[in-house]
Order: structure tokens, then C-alpha cells, then sequence
């Protein structure tokens, strides 16, 4: 694993694809470990899935990383397994973490604590509201409609540009699946992604699930910011005035939601 220090979201999704595809031949050939040596630095929207996906099939990634702060900060973060509980964590750290689906979630509050504990005093207040309903609505579609007990967070905050990135997955049955035997199903994974972003609930035709279009109003309107939602062979990159979708070559088990934006002082409520 090289890792350097250029930053490009298309750049890194480009990464992530390539990396997916390398875990992905390695699951076909039989392989139980694998190089990454697409890596230019450890970002959630590129990082968080490969760690996932590979401990999903028990592939093991190998890093030869000879720099010692980098080395220190991949353990800091619980690289490549992640970590089921923050005690015991330094609180100065946002680990890639794995999480229960459930109503009530300690760990959760507390991951959000940690990421707002990083945030400058003035944008705090408004931050919170957003943060917590970008949590609570991608938890709350895990539990409905992935169909699986648990669901990972990993984010970043830095200070120097007051950028945050922010990025959640499952490893359930996607959303194509979860829109079947509805008045929604559809034929694509890429369609079941756009039923998400007009917020066509797969619960029942009457009801409209608000918290994808909230989210990706709130985020790419209010803070101007980029979003990716990733499940089954397709990435969609969202950006203002930009759709742009990726065919991945393999198969995401589940759904991905990574965004990245700075901070700035928003009412939710104009996004609602």
C-alpha cells in the first residue's frame, strides 16, 4: 500500500473501483489476501468499502507502509478490521467502526460526539442538527430495508480547510432488492438508486422515504458538498449540477452513502 497525498473525488473514486475489483478477483481466485497499492490516502468515501467488502469475504489486505506516522494512524483507526466499541479509543480518533441496527445506539452518539468535538465552537450548533439527521435516516434504511443486523461508520474532520467527510455501508441486500414485489421494482440497480434520490419508499406506495432526498438537498445545496451513493454493480457521484454514474465491474452487496463538504452555518429546516 502506497499512499501519498493528492486529493480528487473522482480520483478517488476511481481508486475505490479499482480496489473493489482487486478484492473481487481475489475472492474468484481463491485467494484469501490481497495488495492494495491504489491507495493515495486514507479516505472514508474510498476507504471505508474496501475494508469492508474484504472483511465481508475474508480476504486479509497487506500493507507495507514503512512510514511510521501513517503506520500509526492506520492502527489508530483500527486498520483492516475495525472495532465493535469506542472504549478505550483515544477520543482524538474517528475509528472505522461496526455498528448494531438498533433504535437506541450508544456507540453512534458517541461517534457523532467525536466528530463534533472537532468541529470549531461556531459551527457546532447547526452541525448537529445536520450530522444527526444524516445518521439517524441511513441507520434507520439500514434497519428497515437492508435486512442485516449491523452497518459500519468512518469519517474525518480537518481542521486546516474545515472539511469533513462522512461515509456509512451495509453489506445487505442493496436497494434493487429492496424494492421488490413493490410498485417500484425495477430492472437496474442504477434505477433503484434513482427511486432512492425521489425518495420512493419500498416500505409501502403510499409512503415517500424523505431521508435520501433530504440528505443529498442538505449537503449538496446547503453545504455545496458531493455525495456518493454506491449499491449493486453502480456508483453515482452527485454533485452541484453533477450526476456522473460508474459501473463498478463487480457486485456491492449492500448499499454505500459517503459525502464530503465544509462546514457552514445552515438551517436544516430550509432543506426538509
Amino acid at each position: 500500500m502506497q499512499i501519498k497525498s493528492q486529493y480528487s473525488t473522482k480520483g478517488r473514486i476511481v481508486e475505490l473501483i479499482k480496489n473493489l475489483r482487486e478484492i473481487d478477483k481475489a475472492i474468484r481466485n481463491g485467494e484469501d489476501t490481497v495488495d492494495l497499492t491504489e491507495v493515495e490516502w486514507i479516505y472514508p468515501i474510498s476507504f471505508l468499502p474496501i475494508v469492508v467488502y474484504a472483511n465481508h469475504n475474508n480476504i486479509i489486505i497487506e500493507s507495507y507502509e514503512e512510514d511510521y506516522n501513517i503506520c500509526n494512524y492506520l492502527d489508530s483507526i483500527f486498520f483492516p478490521v475495525g472495532t465493535t466499541r469506542l472504549s478505550g479509543v483515544h477520543k482524538d480518533y474517528l475509528p472505522i467502526t461496526k455498528l448494531a441496527c438498533t433504535i437506541r445506539n450508544d456507540i453512534l452518539t458517541r461517534y457523532e460526539d467525536r466528530i463534533i468535538a472537532k468541529v470549531p465552537s461556531e459551527f457546532r450548533n447547526p452541525f448537529l442538527y445536520s450530522l444527526k439527521y444524516l445518521t439517524s435516516e441511513l441507520e434507520a434504511n439500514v434497519r428497515e430495508h437492508a435486512k442485516v443486523k449491523d452497518y459500519w461508520i468512518f469519517s474525518q474532520y480537518w481542521n486546516a480547510t474545515r472539511t469533513c467527510e462522512i461515509a456509512m455501508c451495509d453489506i445487505g441486500i442493496g436497494y434493487k432488492a429492496s424494492y421488490k414485489g413493490t410498485p417500484y421494482e425495477v430492472a437496474s440497480h442504477i434505477d433503484a438508486i434513482i427511486n432512492a434520490l425521489k425518495g420512493k419508499s419500498s416500505k409501502h406506495p403510499k409512503e415517500r422515504g424523505a431521508g435520501i432526498p433530504s440528505i443529498v438537498r442538505m449537503f449538496i445545496e446547503g453545504y455545496k458538498g458531493e455525495i456518493i451513493i454506491m449499491s449493486g454493480d453502480t456508483l453515482l457521484y452527485i454533485h452541484e449540477g453533477e450526476n456522473i454514474a460508474y459501473r463498478l465491474g463487480m457486485l456491492w452487496q449492500g448499499s454505500f452513502v459517503g459525502l464530503r463538504f465544509v462546514l457552514k452555518g445552515i438551517n436544516i429546516y430550509d432543506y426538509l
